[in-house]
């Protein structure tokens, strides 16, 4: 977050997935110290998110949604027949070979 705005203020036309390519080629850059202070402000964030959690749950005992079952899924009838293919994929059949 410290770097993004530096980023995009000395490289205004780079778009959102070029400047996230372009931080994570800087934090591949930096040494142990350099990574330090944003490990630190990490582990804090992980703290207060944990208190802040704990807070929730004894206000809100109920809402958790590890005692949800996961949902199931519909088993599929092997004779009901194929959806229809898209024109996306009429496309793609087509053009395929020409792209390759």
């Amino acid at each position: 977050q410290d770097k993004r705005a530096d980023l995009r203020a000395n490289n205004p036309t780079l778009k959102f997935g070029d400047i996230g390519r372009k931080l994570g080629e800087a934090w591949h850059k930096l040494d142990e110290e350099g990574r330090k202070p944003y490990e630190a402000k990490a582990q804090q964030a992980k703290i207060d998110y944990k208190v802040a959690y704990a807070k929730y749950k004894e206000i809100h005992p109920n809402s958790s949604d590890d005692e949800k079952p996961p949902k199931k899924r519909k088993k599929k009838d092997k004779n009901a027949p194929k959806k229809p293919t898209s024109a996306f994929f009429w496309f793609s059949k087509k053009n395929r070979p020409r792209i390759k």
